[in-house]
């Protein structure tokens, strides 16, 4: 089994995108795209990524325990969910 990590990135415009990283393609979020990007995916990762309000990528990730945490409609309370409890099982920081 391969892993791969796929990241929903929440751009500081209020904008979301899914980056596969095995092969650096990109699509905006949306349920048929995340589909299109497990297509042939047999140990999927989920990543939350967000961009500040300058542009730039927060210093770390986090990792979705599953595709429900992942695909959760809204990202800022997932995220914050994550965010303030680090250290527990259900998500965990990427440096």
């Amino acid at each position: 089994m391969v892993q791969t990590q796929i990241t929903r990135i929440r751009n500081f415009d209020g904008s979301q995108t899914l980056r596969k990283h095995s092969d650096g393609s990109t699509l905006s979020y949306s349920g048929p795209n995340l589909t299109t990007m497990l297509s042939g995916v047999t140990d999927p990762i989920f990543v939350l990524k967000r961009i500040d309000n300058n542009g730039n990528a927060y210093s770390f990730t986090l990792q979705a325990r599953d595709q429900t945490e992942f695909t959760t409609a809204n990202f800022d309370i997932v995220w914050n969910i994550l965010i303030s409890a680090p250290d527990q099982p259900f998500g965990k920081l990427n440096p």
